[in-house]
């Protein structure tokens, strides 16, 4: 629940949320400065382009700033190895569509975080199906790719 207030997904029932000292009033705001990585991450059954772009879904599809997002959350060589590459629709039930494995997706995710470009980064327990030498390696990637942001990691 934390994580969702923070993210401006819930509001707050007592007390005040401050970003940089100051109040905030409106929770559109908090959400356009906040990317949010929970434990159980959305698989879209979409192309992988609109799985990347859903992290600023008001926005045009950039296909520069999807493939760039997928290089940074190091998805990007097994999504160009996708039958369409980012143009794949996820999902063995399509034809032509392909699946991912669990980490695929949640690097997948990730990309959809750097596709948003927020300030603000929530990890909501994303390890949580990981295994040890997994989640050391999650670790470490979100300590490289996050490191000029602000990251709230919950574990």
């Amino acid at each position: 629940t934390l994580a969702k207030i923070l993210a401006g997904l819930y509001p707050h029932d007592a007390g005040t949320l401050h970003v940089d000292g100051e109040p905030v009033m409106d929770l559109r705001e908090l959400r356009e400065r906040t990317a949010v990585l929970f434990q159980d991450f959305l698989r879209y059954k979409l192309p992988v382009l609109d799985n990347i772009a859903f992290g600023r879904a008001e926005e045009e599809v950039d296909w520069e700033r999807a493939v760039e997002a997928g290089v940074r959350a190091d998805a990007h060589d097994y999504l160009q190895r996708l039958p369409e590459g980012y143009a794949t629709v996820l999902g063995k039930e399509f034809a032509g569509g392909a699946d991912l494995s669990l980490g695929q997706w949640q690097r997948l995710a990730v990309a959809r975080a750097f596709y948003r470009d927020a300030p603000f980064i929530v990890f909501d327990e994303p390890t949580a199906s990981l295994d040890p030498q997994a989640e050391a390696d999650f670790f470490e990637r979100v300590r490289d790719l996050f490191a000029r942001r602000a990251v709230l990691l919950i574990s």
